[in-house]
């Protein structure tokens, strides 16, 4: 995961910890999927960082490689599907760093209701 490792380091300093969710067998589309939890106030909150694969990549859908992930998404709660009406998402593709202030800002708003 050394492509999300600025992501992690973004959300960590942002006050969050993340820890890997169980995929649900719906979510065949995840590469993974994050629980964040805050540090910050308020304490405790959860949501969660889906990183999505393109539907059409050619991969071994069972152990695919980070350059799968085409999409990140943020919700309240493990989104049923890859585009899941209520789940904030980022188009990455190779531009992962120029999208990471707006993930981690999203997450900040997030986690104060905001959205």
């Amino acid at each position: 995961m050394e492509r999300f490792a600025y992501l992690s380091d973004a959300l960590t300093t942002e006050g969050w910890t993340i820890e890997q969710a169980e995929l649900e067998s719906y979510c065949w589309w995840a590469k993974e999927i994050w629980r964040l939890k805050s540090t910050w106030s308020p304490f405790g909150k959860t949501i969660y960082l889906s990183l999505i694969m393109d539907p059409s990549g050619d991969f071994d859908i069972h152990n695919p490689p980070d350059s799968s992930v085409w999409d990140i998404g943020l919700s309240h709660d493990i989104p049923e599907h890859n585009r899941d009406p209520k789940m904030h998402t980022f188009q990455i593709l190779r531009r992962i760093k120029d999208k990471i202030p707006q993930v981690v800002a999203t997450a900040n708003a997030m986690r104060l209701d905001q959205l």
